[in-house]
This record gives C-alpha cells, structure tokens and sequence, in this order.
C-alpha cells in the first residue's frame, strides 16, 4: 500500500 502524507500505509479511503 502506497504511504500517504502523514505516512498511513493503510489509511487510503480516508483523506483528513
């Protein structure tokens, strides 16, 4: 799974 900005590898449907 492709890190987000905050670094969530598994967090991906959720955007802050």
């Amino acid at each position: 799974y492709p890190k987000t900005k905050k670094g969530q590898s598994t967090s991906r449907h959720k955007k802050p």
